[in-house]
């Protein structure tokens, strides 16, 4: 016996009024008054569409009909469906929602939300920025987070709440007005952080693709492979911006915008590039790269962790002498420095940003190759004479013995290390000497602690301070910017590789 398929809906009587039987989210029927008087069929039938055009809204949202769909389930279904596209700021606007809107207004129906109960969340977020204890442009960036959130349930809210004036809204200014003006680097700062020899080679390659390649944000650097950078191409090459790695969610998702882009790769950058990618990404690896290898891999071959990477830019900052900024600032030095060499803003803006996608004149636009090149050319920046650009520098070899007391007994024996040490070309013709640094051993010579830390625990004595036995190949040192060597199970003192 067939079952037969139930009706979405239909108008009938019911005394002199009009009522709608309709297939509620649950799959059964359900009975509602539509307000209407019999002759007012019209009328009964838009109801009705409406009626239908909810549920099946529900069913999309997976919401029960025992279950009111509050403002609070909606947005923990919009934030998930966010984050299972792997959009970048899905974890930022869950964390608005979470602190500022769901405490006041989670619990009304959505259905019910107007523009009164956004004022008052705003209104709570005005006496935090009153207070100091938030920035006017978090304030506007709450708004503007429930604001797509209401948009998105336009099925339930023909009109989207979020239509405050805008002297309602606090000024798009930061905390502390002084602090824009000193978030940038002047041309000297940046041709220093590419080429200074006491910054490791791998983290000099990365900061030049952040800065160098139009200003990308770090999540878009850190997801940038092999396979997205075409050489070939004239008059600049051409560096494909379609993904971005989040740190928070650990995966690879969209750019930020979800507008991908193609830069043009600066010719400084291009030679960068060609030299890391013949000598130095082979020495970090051991091989050589293909398409789907990350440009600048961390040691583990995964994207870079911008927490990290923060701790370690501030290190390399404070190694060269310069005071401490943001990483995204190397992205408004970029988009600075290319407009006092002359670039235009409006062509610029299609490399930094892409196209606008609420602007249809932008839609209808595709700039010609050769424009955005000629953009990103004006760019001047010298690195001429850096080891960064050959993305290697000699090798010189440096032995030594001593004896040592491994087992703590008072009987020492004599163990040898040997370091194959490649200095910078500023240094070329320095002294190599080792010493022992028995206060600095524990914050690791060798690329922030972690090589350090995993050579421990293979170690066959892992409770000795005196030596360390090591199972690696290349390991490169952070704090002096030189490669070292480390031979199958060698022996290190409590040393450090320094360059004088």
């Amino acid at each position: 016996m067939s079952s037969r398929q139930k009706r979405p809906g239909s108008v009938y009587r019911r005394g002199h009024m009009l009522w709608v039987k309709y297939v509620d989210a649950d799959g059964a029927y359900a009975w509602k008054s539509t307000g209407c008087q019999v002759g007012q069929e019209k009328q009964a039938a838009v109801f009705l569409r409406t009626v239908i055009e909810e549920v099946a809204a529900q069913r999309r949202a997976g919401v029960r009909s025992d279950e009111p769909l509050t403002v609070a389930r909606f947005a923990k279904r919009w934030v998930a469906k966010r984050r299972a596209r792997h959009i970048v700021s899905a974890g930022d606007d869950e964390a608005r929602l979470k602190n500022h809107v769901l405490p006041l207004i989670g619990s009304v129906l959505l259905s019910d939300v107007t523009t009164d109960h956004v004022r008052t969340v705003m209104e709570s977020v005005m006496e935090k920025v009153g207070e100091k204890t938030m920035a006017p442009r978090t304030a506007r960036h709450v708004y503007a987070t429930m604001r797509i959130l209401f948009k998105k349930a336009k099925a339930f809210l023909p009109i989207n709440p979020c239509c405050l004036d805008t002297d309602e809204l606090p000024e798009n200014v930061d905390e502390n007005p002084a602090w824009r003006v000193t978030a940038v680097f002047t041309r000297a700062e940046i041709e220093a952080m590419l080429s200074d020899p006491r910054i490791p080679v791998d983290r000099r390659i990365f900061w030049a693709l952040v800065f160098l390649g139009a200003g990308q944000r770090f999540g878009e650097a850190a997801a940038s492979a092999w396979g997205d950078y075409d050489a070939t191409l004239v008059p600049l090459g051409r560096l494909l911006v379609t993904k971005s790695y989040s740190t928070r969610d650990k995966v690879v998702g969209t750019v930020k915008t979800e507008v991908s882009r193609a830069v043009p790769v600066h010719p400084v950058l291009a030679e960068v590039l060609a030299g890391w990618r013949e000598h130095g990404w082979r020495v970090l690896t051991g091989r050589a790269p293909e398409a789907t290898d990350l440009i600048v891999p961390s040691r583990t071959g995964r994207c870079r962790s911008a927490n990290h990477m923060l701790k370690k830019f501030h290190q390399d900052l404070e190694r060269i002498g310069l005071r401490k900024r943001r990483q995204h600032d190397l992205r408004r030095t970029f988009i600075s420095l290319c407009r006092a060499d002359g670039g235009r803003g409006d062509i610029l803006r299609f490399i930094t940003h892409g196209p606008n996608k609420g602007d249809v004149f932008d839609s209808y636009t595709t700039l010609p190759w050769e424009a955005l090149c000629a953009e990103v050319a004006k760019l001047r920046i010298n690195l001429s004479g850096s080891d960064v650009l050959s993305g290697r520098a000699s090798s010189e070899i440096s032995t030594t013995s001593k004896p040592v007391d491994p087992r703590g007994d008072g009987e020492t024996v004599t163990r040898t290390v040997t370091f194959a040490v490649t200095v910078p070309s500023a240094s070329r013709g320095s002294v190599v000497q080792l010493h022992e640094t028995p206060q600095d051993f524990s914050q690791g010579v060798l690329r922030g602690g972690r090589d350090l830390n995993l050579a421990r625990q293979k170690a066959k004595n892992p409770s000795e301070d005196a030596t360390l036995a090591v199972k690696s190949r290349w390991l490169l040192a952070n704090r002096f910017g030189v490669w070292v060597h480390l031979g199958t199970s060698s022996c290190i003192e409590r040393s450090r590789v320094t360059a004088r």
